[in-house]
């Protein structure tokens, strides 16, 4: 009787502790949930992080977080008013399309991996909407884009934006993108002909003939915001003196204008019109120290080579040295007769581009002659 009820004892702590442990794992498991189901914040913090772990990736090298950082339900739903595009989508071109149109980190990515810079300026709110800034710099130009992000399925997503460069929602951007594309594909002797008959006349210096292909058949071009940048383009080549008040004439959104006023400015030595357009953009999106870079360049080439030095100088305080600005300082040490520091800059090619003392010497016998001989007597001993 003793062993049969020393037997039953033990059996029921056996029942009691799984009772007690099952029901410590549901409390568990409901506080989980409950953590889970908590809604995300939508605020200031929770947004630049978010903008942070973007601009983080890519220096990370990794385009997937920036591509999967849309709302890409709402864009389909938005660029699907149009027809062309709606019937596309079913199709895995038209698929196909879309990932490439949205896929912004692949595009930052290949530019960062070519010399470029991207960083997030700014974060503000504005009408209980949250937005983010970002600039991409490339190849002696900047594109400038402006995030809404909102919440979906208890994430942060980006859901529409504003390109500076062309003046137009990120939308349609994306939906202008696959038209083009998707009618290049579909009807390449049609409008999209007209376009590339431009830009091969663009390619082969026909300035004249290439305005005159672009305002005859404005009624037929002028939806598409290629031909915007294509007029702006053909502009500036074919009357740079004019160039401003034909910009101004187009009462583009003043983002958009700054932008390219910005650009010629700075890219034509024009000093104190670049410190204008800066201020006014450093008003819109915040502070940002590609600014300097340009303001260093429009110095540069107005022959004021002191002053692009110090801009140069407080700019890389507050970047990276991406090859332009490290090609820049070796400019204005060349042009200042500072053969030591030109040397010290080109040194640091070694370590930030892995080139050797051979393809310095290449560089500056092709870019930098005047001081080619004494560079190779200071690299002659490692020869």
């Amino acid at each position: 009787v003793s062993c049969y009820m020393t037997k039953k004892l033990s059996i029921k702590s056996v029942l009691f502790f799984l009772f007690i442990s099952s029901i410590f794992l549901s409390c568990n498991a409901d506080k989980k949930r409950k953590i889970e189901e908590v809604p995300i914040q939508l605020n200031e913090e929770t947004v630049t992080i978010f903008g942070h772990q973007i601009e983080r990736a890519i220096y990370n090298e990794d385009a997937n977080f920036f591509n999967g950082a849309f709302d890409t339900n709402f864009i389909k739903e938005k660029i699907s008013e149009n027809s062309l595009i709606y019937s596309s989508l079913d199709a895995e071109f038209g698929k196909a399309l879309f990932k490439q149109a949205i896929h912004q980190g692949d595009f930052v990515l290949k530019e960062f991996n070519e010399g470029g810079h991207f960083k997030l300026i700014s974060y503000y709110e504005k009408e209980n909407k949250h937005h983010l800034i970002f600039r991409l710099y490339s190849n002696w130009s900047i594109y400038i884009e402006d995030y809404e992000v909102d919440t979906v399925n208890n994430e942060l997503k980006i859901k529409e934006g504003f390109n500076y460069n062309l003046g137009i929602s990120f939308t349609d951007k994306v939906k202008y993108s696959m038209l083009y594309s998707i009618l290049l594909k579909t009807d390449s002797k049609g409008i999209i002909s007209l376009f590339l008959q431009i830009d091969s006349l663009i390619q082969k210096e026909k300035i004249a003939a290439a305005l005159e292909l672009l305002t005859t058949n404005e009624a037929l071009l002028k939806e598409y915001p290629y031909y915007q940048q294509q007029l702006i383009q053909v502009q500036y080549l074919h009357n740079p003196k004019g160039f401003i008040d034909f910009l101004e004439g187009l009462h583009l959104d003043k983002r958009c204008e700054l932008v390219h006023k910005l650009l010629f400015y700075s890219n034509n030595g024009h000093v104190e019109e670049s410190y204008a357009t800066i201020d006014e953009l450093i008003n819109i999106t915040g502070d940002d120290p590609i600014y300097l870079f340009f303001y260093g360049r429009a110095h540069f080439l107005a022959k004021k080579y002191k002053d692009a030095l110090i801009c140069y100088e407080e700019a890389e305080k507050g970047l990276p040295l991406f090859w332009d600005l490290w090609y820049s300082k070796l400019e204005v040490y060349y042009n200042l007769k500072q053969v030591d520091a030109f040397i010290e800059t080109l040194c640091l090619s070694e370590e930030h581009y892995g080139m050797d003392k051979r393809e310095m010497l290449e560089l500056t016998e092709e870019e930098f002659p005047k001081v080619y001989k004494k560079v190779s007597e200071v690299f002659e001993k490692d020869f």
